[in-house]
């Protein structure tokens, strides 16, 4: 195997998004980028610098249909969609990720045989309530059932010392559970409002929580901005999707701040 540098990476997390574009417009899918990637193609017109993945999101429906499609219609050979509920792959997480299978990467908190190749995340918008109260408090059970499925997915060996005596408790009810019944339960919380229906959406499966939230009317119509030189979709109006996730989203974060995923990848 051949250790690849953090540009090799984000070239190869680059390649998966243009495949995954391709094929979403092929089938009439909507997609958004979203999160980090957004934020850099706003403000950087590319990658974060100093960050090394791809987020992106689809509206619920959308999202359901890509799950389904590329389970009989892949998107390439090289690349395998993976999501809990329609794949035979590991999928340690409530949300689908398109991994490029001709490569591999050690994350520090999982077992090695847990681990994919560099991947791109896709994630759903589901609908929410006109109350922000209830919301606050819908969003609030969803991170318990979150942050469950995250301890499920870790491996304890590699955790944190801190964090290892509450994992440890918890953990022989989450095996008694079984991981798909745990994400079950989450995305099925996720689901609880009719995206079609809502005036309000947002993507709350894993991230910001109650930031995550926007009008539908800031979503859709999708708009355009360039990411490496690339037009790609991003919600109606972007400054409202990234004000809510980061305030003063133009203004760089202090030095210390500037972290990523500390990713370690090889090429097979």
């Amino acid at each position: 195997m051949t250790k690849l540098s953090l540009q090799e990476i984000k070239d190869t997390e680059f390649q998966i998004l243009k495949a995954f574009v391709d094929y979403c417009d092929k089938n009439n899918l909507t997609y958004f980028l979203c999160g980090g990637t957004l934020l850099g193609a706003v403000r950087h017109k590319g990658f974060i610098p100093w960050d090394d993945d791809i987020d992106v999101f689809m509206p619920r429906p959308d999202f359901e249909k890509f799950v389904q499609f590329t389970g009989y219609n892949p998107i390439a050979p090289e690349y395998d969609t993976c999501f809990y509920r329609d794949t035979k792959l590991v999928a340690d997480y409530p949300f689908a990720k398109v991994i490029d299978n001709r490569t591999k990467v050690i994350e520090k908190t999982k077992a090695e045989d847990k681990c994919t190749g560099i991947w791109i995340d896709v994630f759903p918008i589901d609908g929410f309530s006109d109350n922000m109260f209830v919301n606050k408090l819908f969003c609030t059970r969803k991170l318990f059932w979150k942050r469950l499925c995250f301890t499920y997915s870790d491996d304890l060996s590699k955790v944190d010392k801190k964090k290892k005596l509450g994992k440890m408790i918890v953990m022989p009810f989450l095996k008694l559970m079984g991981q798909k019944r745990l994400f079950n339960k989450l995305d099925k919380i996720c689901r609880k409002y009719d995206y079609e229906k809502s005036n309000y959406v947002g993507c709350t499966v894993w991230g910001y929580k109650i930031k995550e939230i926007i009008k539908k009317t800031d979503l859709l119509p999708p708009s355009k901005v360039i990411f490496e030189g690339i037009e790609f979709n991003a919600p109606a109006v972007p400054s409202a999707y990234l004000s809510s996730l980061y305030g003063d989203f133009m203004q760089l974060p202090p030095e210390e701040k500037r972290i990523n995923h500390e990713i370690i990848a090889y090429k097979l």
